[in-house]
């Protein structure tokens, strides 16, 4: 990633497929990029235990499994629909708290 001059942004660009969906976190180290990218378990975990959702990505975040922090999502305009992931008519609709004019990170369900 390189940083946007006079910003306090980062940004990296991929040309990728209009069917491409896909999660993503931000992981900043003060290591080196090996030690980053170090493909064994252990060192992923720890990776995993810091990557943060993108604050700049609008759509609600993934959540995590594993009580980990949630993912962000990159779904482009062909990207196919997801089967699973539907509104259902029997389940009541739950709400989204704001709190100060900003978006949450968690959902409410009707029950709650």
């Amino acid at each position: 990633m390189q940083r946007v001059d006079g910003t306090g942004v980062w940004a990296i660009s991929h040309r990728l497929r209009a069917d491409h969906r896909a999660s993503y976190q931000f992981h900043a180290t003060d290591g080196t990029r090996e030690d980053a990218l170090r493909a064994d378990r252990a060192s992923w975990l720890r990776v995993l235990d810091h990557a943060e959702p993108d604050p700049l990505n609008d759509r609600a975040p993934l959540p995590s499994r594993d009580g980990r922090n949630p993912a962000s999502v990159l779904e482009l305009p062909e990207a196919p629909p997801q089967s699973r992931v539907r509104r259902r008519d029997d389940v009541d609709r739950g709400r989204d708290a704001r709190h100060r004019g900003r978006r949450p990170l968690r959902h409410r369900p009707s029950a709650a």
